[in-house]
This record gives structure tokens, sequence and C-alpha cells, in this order.
């Protein structure tokens, strides 16, 4: 948790400092320097989403990404898209609720991957659904 909290605040000053470097011409050789340590952050709060024993953390962290569209050219990588896919099968309906959101947001920046990554999720839940409408029946 606290992990997670250092992560968040590092990337909020790393913003800050992004937004106010856009008033000045920007060096891409400095700008890759920037992007790494981001999207690691990014990826350290999708290992604490899918992993943290804690339900509250998870909601937090997904509540989080749910409502801040800045991390979504990270998110959309295919790694971290296969963090949040993780998460659809989470114990929480709230998680559930936002990892299903978070991947439909990021369908516009990598519709190849998340619309087939939803399709399969949806066939899955189905054949879930009718599985237990079987049993029902009998």
């Amino acid at each position: 948790m606290v992990e997670a909290m250092v992560a968040l605040v590092i990337l909020d000053q790393l913003m800050v400092r992004y937004a106010q470097c856009q008033l000045l011409p920007i060096n891409p050789c400095l700008q890759e320097l920037v992007e790494a340590p981001k999207l690691e952050i990014v990826e350290k709060l999708l290992i604490a989403a899918i992993a943290d024993a804690d339900v509250s953390v998870r909601q937090s962290v997904f509540l989080s990404l749910y409502g801040n569209g800045g991390f979504d050219e990270f998110l959309a990588q295919a790694n971290s898209l296969s963090a949040i896919f993780v998460a659809l099968n989470d114990e929480d309906f709230d998680v559930r609720e936002f990892a299903i959101s978070v991947a439909g947001r990021l369908s516009e920046k990598n519709p190849a991957y998340v619309l087939l990554a939803l399709r399969c999720h949806l066939i899955q839940l189905l054949m879930h659904l009718e599985q237990r409408w079987v049993v029902m029946m009998q």
C-alpha cells in the first residue's frame, strides 16, 4: 500500500513537471527518460490493483485509473491490458466494474487487443451463465 502511494506521489510530480515543460520546447531525448519511470509506476500500480489482498486497495487503484485518463497511453499497452483483464475476474464486483470501464475506455487506444479480450471475456461469462442455468433446470 505504501509503495503504491509513493508511486502515485512520484507520478503526480512527474505529471506536474511535464505540464510545466509543455510551456517550453521539449527535447525528445529527455522525453524518453521521463516516460520510462511513468510506465514503471503504472506497472507497479497495476500489480497492487490485482495482487493486493485488501479489497479497498484494489478498489482505490482502479477508481483512480477509472477517474484519470492521463494514464491511458500506458494502460493501453499489452502488458498493462493483460493485468486489467486479470482484474475482470476479481472477487469484488466494484473492482470488476472499474476494470471493465477502464478496458472499455482503452478500446479507443488499442482496439485490436481490447476488443478481442472483451469478446473472449463475454463468451466466458455467457458460458458460465449457461452452465448455471443447466444446473438450475436439473
